[in-house]
């Protein structure tokens, strides 16, 4: 038996908690929230905030952790990896987990390491925000600049529009940095998905078309599908650019989670690499396509139990997440799903209760639940994604 550390106790993070709890593992959570219903499967619960790394190194030393792990959560990966790397657990280096998990330092990075990325600027201050958008023709992307889950995120072409944009976007950054950059054209879909790194090399992907709200902030995702519809040219080139970027990061071990663009001059751009699985169920959702179990492989290497040298590639069908959410605001009174949905359904889960708030979905912090799906081809799966606020709809009071 090892004792593990889970940074973190949502939804999406329970499968994490319970793959360890069946494997015999002493399983202790940490969040700030001590009703998240991760913390039901552990064995040891704290009300620690995952981003105070130094308050989690006290703790980790005290408890004799063998593993720690941000399953599903940027902003818990540094912690992570600034806990693995003072206690010499396995654990990529803090530095390059910061500069994943911060959009101005991998926009940096990028930049000088003389990858394919967007212009952009990075600031606290309103004056400089519209200075950029006065450089550049055409829109714009606004951001936190160390936020996750698409939270602050609008576009923008104008002065008139940058204001509560900027105003957004400060309001969701920790360090009161907020990031603006060119908006990149897309050819096809947005590409989404996770990899895993074994010894330094990213021995498997499994990549998606990202699906985004049609209704609201059409920059927030709500969904992605598998497999990818992009070439395999085009994919393994992207797998190439992923590898360059692990390798001058020096990454050495875990999941990766990918958001990328090809433009319309062919161009790949890697928008953002998370240091860790991908929420919305993904992994669960690759381990219905290939049969690789990255729940499994995550757990395993943050306590540094042996791992494969290569995973299966084959694909098998076509499966999609989707996250269920109200294009409005109120309080929650009853999901009604289409008899016409039901025979897609794989798995459907609710994370709110009769009466309790819910607001317009414009981020990741605004989910109320979550689907697999499964389809039959990849042109049913593109309509049935594309329509799926005619199939469910959201009762509230």
């Amino acid at each position: 038996m090892k004792k593990l550390l889970c940074l973190g106790a949502s939804h999406f993070q329970i499968p994490a908690i319970q793959y360890a709890k069946s494997q015999g593992h002493h399983v202790i959570t940490c969040d700030y929230l001590p009703s998240n219903p991760g913390h039901a499967f552990s064995d040891e619960t704290f009300e620690i905030s995952t981003t105070d790394k130094d308050a989690i190194l006290t703790l980790s030393k005290q408890l004799k952790i063998d593993g720690v792990l941000a399953y599903a959560s940027d902003p818990a990966a540094p912690t992570a990896a600034y806990v693995g790397n003072a206690l010499n657990l396995p654990s990529n280096p803090y530095e390059s987990v910061l500069t994943l998990t911060n959009k101005h330092l991998f926009r940096s990075f990028m930049q000088k390491n003389n990858l394919l990325t967007p212009r952009f600027t990075s600031s606290n201050q309103y004056d400089d925000i519209c200075a950029f958008i006065d450089s550049t023709h055409g829109y714009c992307i606004i951001k936190p600049a160390d936020s996750s889950g698409s939270k602050g995120v609008s576009r923008v072409s104008n002065h008139e529009d940058c204001k509560l944009a900027f105003e957004r976007a400060l309001s969701f950054s920790k360090e009161n940095q907020v990031i603006i950059e060119e908006f990149i054209d897309v050819n096809g879909h947005q590409i989404a998905g996770d990899g895993f790194i074994v010894d330094g090399q990213l021995i498997f992907t499994s990549l998606a078309n990202e699906h985004f709200n049609s209704n609201g902030n059409g920059l927030v995702p709500i969904g992605e599908s598998f497999p990818c519809s992009h070439s395999i040219n085009e994919k393994q080139a992207l797998t190439r650019i992923l590898q360059t970027i692990i390798s001058r990061l020096g990454l050495t071990i875990g999941p990766i989670n990918i958001d990328a663009r090809i433009n319309s001059k062919g161009q790949i751009y890697v928008l953002e690499i998370g240091p860790r699985n991908g929420g919305n169920w993904i992994p669960e959702v690759i381990f219905q396509l290939t049969g690789v179990d990255l729940i499994k492989y995550s757990v395993d290497a943050s306590l540094g139990l042996p791992l494969p040298s290569e995973f299966s590639k084959e694909t098998n069908g076509y499966y999609a997440s989707y996250i269920l959410h109200s294009n409005e605001s109120g309080y929650f009174k009853d999901l009604q799903v289409s008899d016409n949905l039901l025979p897609y359904i794989v798995r459907k889960d609710l994370f709110i209760s009769k009466g309790e708030p819910v607001s317009a979905f414009d981020g990741s912090h605004c989910t109320i639940g979550a689907m697999i799906l499964t389809f039959s081809n990849q042109e049913e799966m593109h309509t049935m994604m594309k329509n799926m606020n005619d199939f469910y709809r959201v009762i509230l009071e």
